[in-house]
């Protein structure tokens, strides 16, 4: 089903620099911290409190407008109760869900699931992603005068960016996501919806 157009807003969250380095692999990993000053340094993968968090979204739009306590999420998720805690108050801070205290009460999705993007909940967990620090706002890389790809990596980080901005919660949880991909990024791996006998 065709959800509504994802609300585009900016991200106030510090960026998170993914060394790329290590996502290959490789038998020698470049070193990286003696050639950039990077904020943080992770594999190119959504982390797990993310991860966690995106789940917990998830179980919330499952029964929206309904709400659900930290209790009913920590069983529903199986993710600890102290995580589940700390996880719904980022997620609060970062205006994805909303809380009501009493008998009643509980944490329910601010927006329909169609209108929360994949980039926004990973933002409220782990800051706006960035694939190197040449691709990050504010990012620091000593060599980048002298590096010919500093130029290049902002083109690839705007078309991952573009894909989780353009994917919404629903259309995770429906498994709507390959034909999504823009052609770039698609092509040949997923079959052409056109071609004949597809």
């Amino acid at each position: 089903m065709q959800g509504q157009p994802i609300a585009r807003r900016p991200f106030g969250y510090p960026c998170r620099v993914i060394n790329t380095a290590l996502v290959f692999n490789t038998a020698q990993v470049y070193n990286h911290r003696e050639a950039c000053q990077l904020s943080a340094e992770i594999m190119l993968k959504v982390g797990r409190l993310a991860d966690y968090g995106i789940l917990i979204l998830h179980h919330l739009g499952r029964v929206q407008p309904a709400r659900l306590s930290m209790e009913s999420l920590a069983e529903l998720t199986q993710v600890p109760l102290p995580t589940v805690r700390k996880l719904t108050r980022m997620l609060a801070e970062a205006g994805l869900v909303v809380s009501k205290r009493g008998p009643l009460g509980g944490y329910q999705l601010a927006r329909p699931p169609q209108r929360i993007s994949l980039a926004e909940a990973i933002a409220a967990i782990e800051g706006r992603p960035a694939l190197t620090a040449c691709a990050s706002a504010g990012g620091h890389c000593e060599i980048a005068a002298r590096c010919e790809l500093a130029s290049h990596w902002p083109g690839v980080n705007a078309l991952v960016l573009r894909v989780l901005e353009e994917t919404s919660l629903q259309q995770l949880g429906e498994g709507a996501i390959a034909h999504r991909l823009p052609p770039p990024l698609c092509n040949p791996i997923c079959p052409d919806p056109h071609a004949t006998g597809a």
